[in-house]
């Protein structure tokens, strides 16, 4: 391993390529043999600000449809980076990318999903990003926006499951496949040691709460915490 970037590559990858070819690695960010930092633990990366900036990805400068072809004969959602980040502070997280969350705006989802759809005809998505429900203007843009449009697509996601409420769940009834939540323990003492925020009758009463808008409800356990 040469280099290491931290957080958020799309500027600065580019940003080292540019600078090896000018016989530098010095670029904020970006670690090496030559370059660690003395003190340990993470360094503080500033994060992108304009995701649409980076979005949608160049999707002629690979072997589109063969990737395409595998993810519809195995009735696949086609992924989507859509958010990143999540305003929780768990102690268990990786945090790859920093603190805090940050989206891409409808119009860009919608731009890529239009793509997508024209190109090869796909109509089901995973919005990638570990809290995609937090932004809910973005959220209602992107509902409106698929009835404005004309698109005829479902997509599955992932959220924290208390960002979900009953108003939420209305406007995604029919159109979200599933919702993945990290749900972790049904121990409370667990939950606590490691700083969730969340309680488990809360936890039973939102679950209840998508599957009666036909929301396939999707959990994610930690299997032995210290605790």
């Amino acid at each position: 391993c040469d280099y290491v970037v931290c957080g958020e590559g799309e500027k600065r990858l580019p940003a080292l390529l540019l600078a090896l070819e000018k016989g530098s690695d010095t670029v904020e960010g970006v670690y090496s043999k030559g370059n660690i930092p003395h003190e340990l633990g993470r360094p503080v990366i500033q994060k992108i600000k304009d995701l649409d900036y980076y979005s949608p990805p160049y999707y002629d400068a690979f072997d589109f449809d063969f990737y395409i072809d595998f993810y519809k004969e195995n009735d696949m959602a086609l992924d989507i980076m859509a958010s990143r980040g999540c305003w929780a502070q768990c102690d268990f997280c990786f945090k790859s990318i920093g603190s805090g969350f940050h989206s891409r705006s409808a119009e860009s989802i919608l731009d890529e999903i239009e793509y997508l759809h024209e190109r090869c005809l796909a109509n089901k998505f995973m919005m990638r990003g570990e809290n995609f429900l937090m932004n809910k203007k973005v959220v209602s843009d992107l509902i409106k926006g698929r009835e404005k449009r004309g698109l005829d697509f479902r997509f599955r996601c992932s959220a924290r499951i208390d960002d979900i409420n009953d108003e939420l769940l209305d406007g995604l009834a029919g159109i979200v496949i599933s919702i993945g939540m990290g749900i972790e323990s049904l121990n409370q003492e667990s939950l606590d040691s490691v700083k969730k925020q969340t309680n488990v009758s809360g936890m039973e009463r939102t679950i209840n709460m998508i599957r009666k808008r036909g929301i396939d409800p999707r959990g994610a356990f930690i299997i032995g915490l210290p605790t």
